[in-house]
């Protein structure tokens, strides 16, 4: 499957990724060892994600292009 986007689109797909990355970037680091760190990272980060649900639904929509 090829996607075509213009480069209005892929200029705007990559903001949108940027800004996904810096929410990953925010997640705190796990407070000991024992902790199962994927699952941290992923309870913080789908946290994060829903407060920035906008970002994600424009992401999916410019990707169902």
């Amino acid at each position: 499957m090829i996607i075509n986007l213009t480069d209005t689109q892929i200029a705007r797909l990559l903001d949108l990724c940027e800004k996904i990355a810096v929410l990953r970037q925010r997640i705190p680091k796990p407070p000991f060892e024992g902790v199962n760190v994927s699952l941290e990272v992923a309870r913080h980060l789908r946290k994060d994600l829903e407060a920035a649900n906008d970002v994600l639904l424009e992401l999916g929509a410019l990707l169902r292009v």
